[in-house]
Parts: structure tokens; sequence; C-alpha cells
């Protein structure tokens, strides 16, 4: 059977600001509507009349029927343009900012088309414009269901609801702009350093070698492990990756950020099972003698090298232990033979305060984040007599 769904008619529509992706949605051959328009620039306006949308002189005498508006300003005056033009608008108009801003400023202009009788929506366009009335648009908020038949109806054909929540589709486009444009601007960092260092050609094989493709997901999950176990000392190779950059004449931006990021995800780790099973043997051990729990510990870096595995802890209070106070010296190994699987640890108190707690495990495979398939040697005989468990 035929389809027999009626169809809206194409509805009266306003542009405000007539940028690249004003101009490019009504040049698009799936454009329609009798559209209006208007911009704080005369020659953006002529640029309509060219288009075939029309203008004016008076924003009011433009906008004042429509009740069917496009927001295409520029992103530092979405806002502003909500305050000015959504009062000239009729009770009721919709609003749709289409515009690349934050949820907040979404919420915010929401708040402002309220009080001036109008509609919200958040509407955030996913792709670039050049694909006119085809480009993904996402949109949110309690009017989304009203905006998306006249959308369609505009000529846009790839519209979708993902929530009932001003700010909602501006979330997701503006988080995943840290990865779309975060890697645009990493890769031009990486790219300059490596031109500059006449190594463009090898660095860019390296990477399309090192290329694993898989969802974004499995990737984020994949990172944030990789992150949280090695972070300190990839923190350290990035500094060295930094002052490369800053010897060849490039700007380490990126990078600076990422020494940072490596470092925080490393600072915020938990505790693996066996670590904490291990601290807890330590302090039990030490209780009576004032040694601080578990949850005093903050992890400062784990190391796998030929001779084990290094868990580096830190206490960053005062715990009243002076130097000698669990019968050992400044500096000292602590051997575990009653665990299943030996362990050391050494410490450094240095007037009062821990300096550092450092967990040794000798093992035989280099760690992979798990404590499954760990084997471990007694610190004494160096036999491996068991598998760690978790």
């Amino acid at each position: 059977m035929p389809d027999t769904t009626p169809s809206l008619r194409p509805p009266r529509v306003a542009l405000i600001g007539f940028g690249e992706a004003g101009e490019t949605f009504a040049r698009a051959p799936g454009w329609r509507g009798e559209a209006r328009g208007w911009d704080v620039l005369p020659e953006r306006r002529t640029a309509m009349a060219a288009a075939g949308i029309e203008t004016g002189d008076d924003a009011r005498a433009v906008l004042g029927d429509r009740a069917f508006v496009l927001s295409l300003v520029t992103a530092d005056q979405a806002l502003a343009a909500v305050r000015q033009y959504a009062p000239l608008l009729p009770e009721g108009a919709l609003w749709c900012d289409m515009n690349s801003v934050s949820p907040q400023t979404k919420r915010d202009a929401a708040a402002a088309v309220d009080a001036a009788g109008g509609r919200y929506v958040d509407v955030a366009v996913m792709a670039p414009v050049d694909k006119g009335t085809a480009v993904p648009l996402l949109i949110s908020g309690p009017h989304a269901i009203a905006a998306q038949p006249l959308l369609a109806a505009l000529g846009f054909s790839n519209t979708r609801m993902v929530g009932e929540e001003v700010g909602r589709a501006s979330a997701i486009k503006m988080i995943r702009s840290v990865i779309v444009k975060g890697l645009e601007a990493l890769s031009s960092e990486c790219a300059a350093a490596a031109e500059a260092a006449g190594v463009f050609d090898e660095v860019m094989a390296s990477l399309d070698a090192s290329e694993k493709h898989a969802p974004w997901a499995e990737k984020v999950a994949y990172n944030r492990e990789r992150m949280a176990t090695h972070g300190f000392r990839r923190a350290a190779e990035m500094e060295e990756s930094a002052k490369t950059l800053q010897g060849l004449g490039v700007e380490p931006v990126m990078t600076r950020g990422t020494v940072k990021l490596q470092r925080e995800a490393a600072k915020q780790a938990k505790f693996t099972p066996l670590e904490s099973d291990l601290l807890s043997r330590f302090h039990a051990r030490f209780a009576d003698k004032g040694f601080p729990g578990v949850a005093g510990f903050t992890l400062r870096e784990r190391r796998n090298t030929g001779a084990g595995r290094f868990t580096y802890l830190e206490h960053p209070g005062d715990v009243n232990l002076p130097d000698g106070s669990l019968g050992l010296g400044k500096y000292s190994q602590v051997n575990m033979p009653e665990l299943e699987a030996g362990a050391s640890f050494w410490v450094e108190i240095d007037h009062g305060k821990i300096d550092y707690l450092e967990i040794v495990v000798n093992g035989s495979q280099s760690w992979d984040g798990s404590e499954s398939s760990w084997g471990v040697c007694d610190p004494d005989t160096g036999e491996f007599p068991s598998k760690m468990k978790d």
C-alpha cells in the first residue's frame, strides 16, 4: 500500500546568523520552506538575499511573525542572540539552538527563551555542515518532539531525539569533541615535532603499524587500565617527550596535558586485591606500634623490572612514628615468610613521617594488572612456591 501518512508543509522559518552553516543549509538541494533571515553583519544579509532568503534592515520586522527559528550564530554569541531576539518572536515560538556550546550555556539560553514565552530546543550538529540537510542532528529538551517533524519538513533527513533534558544533545557533542578535536590538535603537535626532527615518515609508519581497530568503549577501558597501572612511568616518559618537542621548537601544549592526566590517573588508582592484602598484613604486624592502616596510603608508582614488581606507596599525614619505633632502622626491609607467597617491604621513616612504603614481589612474569597468573618467589630462597590469587 502507498504511504498515506500526511506530511507537514514546509514551515515558515527564520534563520538567525548566516555563516557557513546557515548558508550551506539554505543552499542545500534538500532545503525546503519559506525562509527569512537576520544577521548583524550587512554583508551577510546581502549573502542571504543572494541565496533566496528574505531579509531586511530591522530585526523586529524580519523575525516578528516567525514561530520557528534556527539559531546559527557563532558560539560566543549564542546566549546574546537568545536574549536579544527571543523577545521579538511570537508567543510559543520554537527556538532551535544549533550552536556548538556547553550544556550549561544551552540551559541558560533555554531559561531566556522560556522567559520570553518561547519554546527552546537543544540541537547538536554532529558532523561537518557540508553534508547539508543530510547532516546528523541530535535534539533534546521538552519541546524536541514538536521540533523534530518541523526540521524534517524543512529538509533535515537525519534527526534523532536523545532525551527530554535541555543540554543532553549538547553534552554528547561537546564531550565527543574532546576526542575529535583533541586528536586533531594532538596529531598536529606530533606531526610538527616529527617534521622538525626529520622523522615524519618513520613516525607515521610506526603509528599505522600500532593502530588498533576496536570499538571506542573497548579502547577507553584499555586506556584507563593502562593509565591507572602505569601512569607514573608514562608521565615521566611524556615529560621527556615534552622536552624533546621544546628542543625542536614545538610548544608541547597537548603533551603537558598528557603528563598531568597520566599522573593523576595513577594517583587515583585503587589498590589491587594483592596490594590491599599485603598492606593489611603489614599493618597487622605493626599496628600496636602505631603503623597506619590501608586507608591512609595512596599509590605513588608501580614498576616492573627484572627483579620483580614494585609498588610504591606514600602516606601524607604525620603518623608520629619516631625513627626506629618499629624496631627497624630508617631504611628497613621486612620479609613476610608466613605469607603464602613471599613479599618484602621497604619502609623509610623520617622525623615521624613515612616517606614511602615499598612492596616488592619477585615475579617470573610481567604484570598485566591482575594477580591470577603472577608467579612469585620466596625472597629468601628464590623458589616459586605458588601462584598469587585474586
